[in-house]
Protein backbone atom coordinates (compact mmCIF):
# COMPACT_ATOMS: atom_id res chain seq x y z
CA UNK A 1 0.00 0.00 0.00
CA UNK A 2 2.83 2.43 0.87
CA UNK A 3 3.67 3.06 -3.15
CA UNK A 4 -0.07 2.05 -4.60
CA UNK A 5 -1.41 5.16 -2.82
CA UNK A 6 1.25 7.10 -4.20
CA UNK A 7 0.46 5.97 -7.79
CA UNK A 8 -2.57 8.50 -8.86
CA UNK A 9 -0.14 11.31 -7.33
CA UNK A 10 2.10 11.14 -11.05
CA UNK A 11 0.76 12.25 -14.10
CA UNK A 12 -0.54 9.92 -16.31
CA UNK A 13 -2.53 7.71 -13.87
CA UNK A 14 -6.34 8.70 -14.00
CA UNK A 15 -7.80 5.85 -11.53
CA UNK A 16 -6.50 3.30 -9.09
CA UNK A 17 -8.16 0.16 -8.13
CA UNK A 18 -7.12 -2.01 -5.69
CA UNK A 19 -9.31 -5.28 -5.43
CA UNK A 20 -8.49 -7.83 -2.28
CA UNK A 21 -10.00 -11.53 -1.86
CA UNK A 22 -10.18 -10.50 2.26
CA UNK A 23 -8.00 -7.95 4.79
CA UNK A 24 -6.64 -8.89 8.11
CA UNK A 25 -5.55 -12.40 7.49
CA UNK A 26 -5.28 -14.91 10.30
CA UNK A 27 -1.87 -15.46 10.24
CA UNK A 28 -0.61 -11.71 9.75
CA UNK A 29 -3.37 -10.56 13.46
CA UNK A 30 -1.18 -13.09 14.76
CA UNK A 31 1.82 -11.20 14.50
CA UNK A 32 0.27 -7.62 15.08
CA UNK A 33 -0.89 -6.46 11.39
CA UNK A 34 -3.97 -5.02 11.03
CA UNK A 35 -5.69 -3.49 7.44
CA UNK A 36 -8.67 -2.25 8.50
CA UNK A 37 -6.99 1.50 8.09
CA UNK A 38 -6.34 1.07 4.11
CA UNK A 39 -9.59 0.36 3.38
CA UNK A 40 -10.14 4.51 3.20
CA UNK A 41 -7.51 5.73 1.11
CA UNK A 42 -6.97 9.22 -1.04
CA UNK A 43 -6.71 8.27 -4.55
CA UNK A 44 -7.62 4.47 -4.59
CA UNK A 45 -10.15 2.92 -5.11
CA UNK A 46 -10.26 -0.38 -2.49
CA UNK A 47 -12.95 -3.39 -3.06
CA UNK A 48 -12.62 -6.10 -0.71
CA UNK A 49 -14.09 -9.05 -2.13
CA UNK A 50 -15.85 -7.33 -5.20
CA UNK A 51 -18.51 -8.40 -7.19
CA UNK A 52 -16.97 -10.05 -10.97
CA UNK A 53 -18.95 -7.46 -12.45
CA UNK A 54 -16.65 -4.99 -10.62
CA UNK A 55 -13.66 -6.10 -11.98
CA UNK A 56 -14.96 -5.84 -15.32
CA UNK A 57 -16.36 -2.48 -15.05
CA UNK A 58 -12.46 -1.82 -13.86
CA UNK A 59 -10.39 -3.86 -16.77
CA UNK A 60 -13.11 -2.23 -19.27
CA UNK A 61 -11.96 1.98 -18.53
CA UNK A 62 -11.22 3.52 -21.25
CA UNK A 63 -7.50 4.19 -22.07
CA UNK A 64 -4.21 2.28 -21.14
CA UNK A 65 -5.21 -0.37 -18.40
CA UNK A 66 -2.43 -2.07 -16.80
CA UNK A 67 -3.59 -4.95 -14.36
CA UNK A 68 -1.19 -6.33 -12.12
CA UNK A 69 -1.82 -9.98 -10.12
CA UNK A 70 -0.11 -11.03 -7.32
CA UNK A 71 0.76 -14.28 -8.44
CA UNK A 72 -1.66 -16.49 -10.77
CA UNK A 73 -2.66 -19.44 -8.66
CA UNK A 74 -1.59 -18.65 -5.29
CA UNK A 75 -5.32 -17.31 -4.80
CA UNK A 76 -8.04 -18.39 -6.48
CA UNK A 77 -9.96 -15.39 -6.28
CA UNK A 78 -7.18 -13.62 -7.93
CA UNK A 79 -6.35 -16.49 -10.45
CA UNK A 80 -10.59 -16.17 -11.59
CA UNK A 81 -9.62 -11.99 -12.08
CA UNK A 82 -6.93 -12.82 -13.89
CA UNK A 83 -9.12 -15.71 -16.16
CA UNK A 84 -11.84 -12.24 -16.55
CA UNK A 85 -8.72 -9.95 -17.86
CA UNK A 86 -8.31 -12.11 -21.18
CA UNK A 87 -11.62 -11.05 -22.40
CA UNK A 88 -10.20 -7.25 -22.15
CA UNK A 89 -7.26 -5.50 -23.99
CA UNK A 90 -4.84 -4.42 -21.04
CA UNK A 91 -1.65 -5.18 -20.27
CA UNK A 92 -0.99 -7.43 -17.48
CA UNK A 93 2.09 -7.47 -14.84
CA UNK A 94 2.78 -10.46 -12.80
CA UNK A 95 3.59 -9.39 -9.30
CA UNK A 96 5.73 -12.45 -8.20
CA UNK A 97 8.38 -13.93 -5.52
CA UNK A 98 10.31 -16.58 -6.35
CA UNK A 99 9.55 -20.04 -5.89
CA UNK A 100 9.19 -21.18 -2.04
CA UNK A 101 12.17 -23.41 -2.39
CA UNK A 102 12.25 -24.00 1.54
CA UNK A 103 8.97 -26.30 1.05
CA UNK A 104 9.37 -27.94 -2.12
CA UNK A 105 12.66 -27.75 -4.41
CA UNK A 106 12.97 -25.66 -7.09
CA UNK A 107 12.87 -28.88 -10.27
CA UNK A 108 9.49 -29.37 -8.89
CA UNK A 109 8.01 -25.86 -8.66
CA UNK A 110 9.42 -25.63 -12.56
CA UNK A 111 7.41 -28.70 -13.21
CA UNK A 112 4.26 -27.30 -11.98
CA UNK A 113 4.39 -23.96 -13.71
CA UNK A 114 5.41 -26.04 -16.82
CA UNK A 115 2.31 -28.06 -16.73
CA UNK A 116 -0.19 -26.02 -15.09
CA UNK A 117 0.98 -22.26 -15.81
CA UNK A 118 3.28 -21.83 -18.81
CA UNK A 119 0.24 -21.58 -21.27
CA UNK A 120 -0.43 -18.27 -19.51
CA UNK A 121 2.86 -16.52 -19.85
CA UNK A 122 1.81 -15.16 -23.48
CA UNK A 123 -0.98 -13.25 -21.28
CA UNK A 124 1.89 -11.26 -19.33
CA UNK A 125 4.06 -8.07 -20.47
CA UNK A 126 5.64 -7.56 -17.18
CA UNK A 127 6.91 -9.26 -14.16
CA UNK A 128 7.27 -7.33 -10.87
CA UNK A 129 10.00 -9.80 -9.56
CA UNK A 130 10.04 -9.72 -5.82
CA UNK A 131 14.58 -10.09 -5.16
CA UNK A 132 16.86 -11.19 -7.11
CA UNK A 133 15.53 -15.03 -7.01
CA UNK A 134 12.19 -14.26 -8.39
CA UNK A 135 14.22 -12.26 -11.33
CA UNK A 136 16.46 -15.10 -12.07
CA UNK A 137 13.95 -17.73 -12.02
CA UNK A 138 11.06 -16.15 -14.57
CA UNK A 139 13.37 -14.73 -16.62
CA UNK A 140 13.80 -18.11 -18.51
CA UNK A 141 10.66 -18.63 -19.18
CA UNK A 142 10.15 -16.28 -22.23
CA UNK A 143 12.24 -13.84 -24.18
CA UNK A 144 9.03 -11.44 -24.32
CA UNK A 145 8.45 -10.55 -20.65
CA UNK A 146 9.92 -7.49 -19.57
CA UNK A 147 11.38 -8.60 -16.17
CA UNK A 148 11.37 -5.60 -13.64
CA UNK A 149 13.43 -6.07 -10.41
CA UNK A 150 10.53 -5.17 -7.90
CA UNK A 151 10.21 -5.35 -3.84
CA UNK A 152 7.98 -5.07 -0.76
CA UNK A 153 7.39 -1.93 0.52
CA UNK A 154 6.95 -0.60 4.00
CA UNK A 155 5.89 2.72 5.61
CA UNK A 156 7.04 4.61 8.69
CA UNK A 157 4.25 4.40 11.82
CA UNK A 158 4.81 7.20 14.40
CA UNK A 159 8.50 9.17 14.49
CA UNK A 160 10.40 6.05 15.37
CA UNK A 161 13.83 7.88 13.82
CA UNK A 162 13.52 10.31 17.00
CA UNK A 163 13.53 7.86 19.97
CA UNK A 164 16.84 5.70 19.42
CA UNK A 165 18.90 6.99 22.66
CA UNK A 166 22.39 6.39 22.45
CA UNK A 167 23.71 3.66 25.17
CA UNK A 168 26.84 1.54 26.10
CA UNK A 169 24.81 -1.52 25.38
CA UNK A 170 24.69 -2.92 21.77
CA UNK A 171 21.44 -3.76 21.35
CA UNK A 172 19.91 -6.47 18.47
CA UNK A 173 16.88 -7.36 17.18
CA UNK A 174 14.77 -9.83 15.31
CA UNK A 175 10.86 -9.45 14.35
CA UNK A 176 9.13 -11.92 12.55
CA UNK A 177 7.65 -15.79 13.63
CA UNK A 178 9.59 -18.27 15.84
CA UNK A 179 9.71 -20.69 13.11
CA UNK A 180 12.34 -23.30 11.41
CA UNK A 181 12.23 -21.09 8.19
CA UNK A 182 13.07 -17.48 10.41
CA UNK A 183 16.25 -20.28 12.21
CA UNK A 184 16.46 -17.69 14.97
CA UNK A 185 18.07 -20.68 16.30
CA UNK A 186 21.39 -19.44 14.09
CA UNK A 187 20.93 -16.12 15.71
CA UNK A 188 21.18 -17.30 19.55
CA UNK A 189 24.06 -20.03 18.72
CA UNK A 190 26.38 -17.08 17.30
CA UNK A 191 25.64 -15.04 20.45
CA UNK A 192 26.35 -17.55 22.84
CA UNK A 193 29.93 -18.15 21.25
CA UNK A 194 30.56 -14.13 20.87
CA UNK A 195 33.16 -13.05 23.81
CA UNK A 196 31.87 -9.57 24.42
CA UNK A 197 28.39 -11.08 24.82
CA UNK A 198 28.13 -9.27 28.64
CA UNK A 199 27.40 -5.50 26.58
CA UNK A 200 25.11 -7.17 23.87
CA UNK A 201 21.08 -7.27 24.23
CA UNK A 202 18.86 -9.16 22.15
CA UNK A 203 15.37 -8.23 22.02
CA UNK A 204 13.33 -10.83 20.27
CA UNK A 205 9.84 -10.00 19.10
CA UNK A 206 7.40 -12.39 17.58
CA UNK A 207 6.29 -15.46 18.63
CA UNK A 208 5.80 -19.72 16.93
CA UNK A 209 6.13 -23.08 17.49
CA UNK A 210 10.17 -23.02 18.10
CA UNK A 211 9.47 -20.29 20.94
CA UNK A 212 10.28 -22.67 23.65
CA UNK A 213 12.88 -24.46 22.34
CA UNK A 214 14.73 -20.96 22.04
CA UNK A 215 14.01 -19.93 25.34
CA UNK A 216 14.94 -23.32 26.30
CA UNK A 217 18.79 -22.74 24.84
CA UNK A 218 18.39 -19.59 26.20
CA UNK A 219 18.28 -20.43 29.91
CA UNK A 220 20.46 -23.50 29.11
CA UNK A 221 23.49 -21.04 27.83
CA UNK A 222 23.16 -19.12 30.20
CA UNK A 223 21.79 -15.92 28.51
CA UNK A 224 18.59 -14.86 30.21
CA UNK A 225 20.67 -11.33 31.02
CA UNK A 226 21.02 -10.86 27.36
CA UNK A 227 18.03 -12.25 25.25
CA UNK A 228 14.55 -11.21 25.82
CA UNK A 229 11.30 -12.60 24.25
CA UNK A 230 8.81 -9.67 23.71
CA UNK A 231 6.18 -11.70 21.93
CA UNK A 232 3.89 -10.47 19.40
CA UNK A 233 3.99 -6.31 19.78
CA UNK A 234 1.56 -4.09 18.02
CA UNK A 235 2.79 -3.29 14.43
CA UNK A 236 2.34 0.53 15.95
CA UNK A 237 5.21 -0.56 18.55
CA UNK A 238 7.49 -2.68 16.11
CA UNK A 239 9.09 0.78 14.35
CA UNK A 240 9.87 2.20 17.81
CA UNK A 241 12.17 -0.95 18.77
CA UNK A 242 13.47 -1.29 15.75
CA UNK A 243 14.48 2.47 15.80
CA UNK A 244 16.03 1.37 19.12
CA UNK A 245 18.30 -1.01 18.14
CA UNK A 246 21.10 -0.99 16.63
CA UNK A 247 21.18 -3.84 14.36
CA UNK A 248 18.45 -5.80 13.15
CA UNK A 249 18.88 -9.31 11.84
CA UNK A 250 17.16 -11.32 10.25
CA UNK A 251 18.31 -15.32 9.95
CA UNK A 252 15.97 -16.78 7.91
CA UNK A 253 16.26 -20.21 5.52
CA UNK A 254 14.27 -18.85 3.04
CA UNK A 255 12.62 -15.36 2.78
CA UNK A 256 11.51 -14.03 -0.75
CA UNK A 257 11.73 -10.67 0.54
CA UNK A 258 11.73 -10.08 4.22
CA UNK A 259 10.09 -6.43 4.54
CA UNK A 260 11.08 -5.74 8.60
CA UNK A 261 14.45 -4.53 6.91
CA UNK A 262 12.93 -1.97 4.83
CA UNK A 263 11.56 -0.75 7.98
CA UNK A 264 14.80 -0.63 9.29
CA UNK A 265 16.79 0.89 7.31
CA UNK A 266 13.93 3.55 7.13
CA UNK A 267 14.38 4.27 10.84
CA UNK A 268 18.10 4.26 10.40
CA UNK A 269 18.68 0.82 12.08
CA UNK A 270 21.66 -1.33 10.29
CA UNK A 271 20.79 -4.39 9.22
CA UNK A 272 22.52 -8.16 9.11
CA UNK A 273 20.45 -10.29 6.56
CA UNK A 274 21.46 -14.09 5.28
CA UNK A 275 21.89 -14.43 1.58
CA UNK A 276 18.87 -16.25 1.36
CA UNK A 277 16.68 -13.19 1.60
CA UNK A 278 15.81 -11.45 -1.33
CA UNK A 279 16.17 -8.38 0.36
CA UNK A 280 20.03 -8.81 0.53
CA UNK A 281 19.11 -7.01 -3.27
CA UNK A 282 19.11 -3.67 -1.04
CA UNK A 283 22.52 -3.49 0.42
CA UNK A 284 24.87 -3.36 -1.68
CA UNK A 285 26.60 -0.57 0.25
CA UNK A 286 28.14 -1.59 3.33
CA UNK A 287 26.72 1.33 5.23
CA UNK A 288 23.38 -0.35 4.90
CA UNK A 289 24.24 -3.67 6.20
CA UNK A 290 26.11 -6.92 5.72
CA UNK A 291 25.06 -9.95 3.98
CA UNK A 292 26.17 -13.27 5.79
CA UNK A 293 25.78 -17.01 4.80
CA UNK A 294 22.42 -18.70 5.69
CA UNK A 295 22.65 -21.12 8.75
CA UNK A 296 26.54 -20.83 9.29
CA UNK A 297 27.24 -19.91 12.66
CA UNK A 298 30.51 -18.72 11.91
CA UNK A 299 29.80 -16.36 8.99
CA UNK A 300 26.71 -14.45 11.69
CA UNK A 301 29.60 -14.31 14.12
CA UNK A 302 31.77 -12.35 11.74
CA UNK A 303 29.31 -9.74 10.98
CA UNK A 304 27.98 -9.53 14.21
CA UNK A 305 31.62 -8.80 15.50
CA UNK A 306 32.28 -6.47 12.45
CA UNK A 307 28.88 -4.74 13.81
CA UNK A 308 30.07 -4.42 16.84
CA UNK A 309 33.82 -3.04 16.13
CA UNK A 310 31.68 -0.33 13.93
CA UNK A 311 29.23 0.28 17.32
CA UNK A 312 31.88 0.78 19.09
CA UNK A 313 33.22 3.62 17.32
CA UNK A 314 30.23 4.63 17.07
CA UNK A 315 29.89 4.59 13.31
CA UNK A 316 26.78 3.00 12.64
CA UNK A 317 24.96 5.68 15.47
CA UNK A 318 26.60 8.24 13.06
CA UNK A 319 25.17 7.03 9.57
CA UNK A 320 21.74 6.41 10.92
CA UNK A 321 21.05 10.18 9.21
CA UNK A 322 22.40 8.59 6.03
CA UNK A 323 20.19 5.53 6.02
CA UNK A 324 17.17 7.04 6.63
CA UNK A 325 18.08 9.71 3.80
CA UNK A 326 18.84 6.77 1.59
CA UNK A 327 15.73 4.85 2.25
CA UNK A 328 13.34 8.24 1.59
CA UNK A 329 15.23 7.97 -2.06
CA UNK A 330 14.72 4.60 -2.36
CA UNK A 331 12.56 2.06 -0.88
CA UNK A 332 10.03 4.75 0.41
CA UNK A 333 6.25 4.39 -0.92
CA UNK A 334 7.14 7.79 -3.29
CA UNK A 335 10.19 6.31 -4.68
CA UNK A 336 8.97 2.24 -5.24
CA UNK A 337 5.89 4.02 -7.16
CA UNK A 338 8.17 6.10 -9.11
CA UNK A 339 10.34 3.10 -10.00
CA UNK A 340 7.05 0.74 -10.90
CA UNK A 341 5.68 3.56 -13.76
CA UNK A 342 8.97 4.17 -15.10
CA UNK A 343 8.99 0.47 -15.56
CA UNK A 344 5.51 0.17 -17.42
CA UNK A 345 5.98 3.30 -19.40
Amino acid sequence: MPYIKELHKFDGVEKVFLFAPRVDYDERKDLGWSAKEYLDVDGVEVCVAPSDDAVRNALDSKGRVIAVFNGIRADEDVFRWFKLSLDYNVERALFQEPPFTFKYPLWLHKVRFFFQDKKYVKHFKYVLAVGPDSASYFHGWSEDWKIVPFMYCTELVGDAQAQYQQSSTFRLCFVGSLTKRKNVGVLLRALSSLKDESRIRLDVVGDGELRKVHEAFVKENGMTETVSFRGVVPMSEISAIVAQSDVLVLPSLHDGWGAVVNEALMVGTYVVVSDKCGVRALIQDKRLGLVFKSDDEQSLCEALSRSLVWAKKEDLNFSRAWRREWAARNISGKAVAKRLLDALS
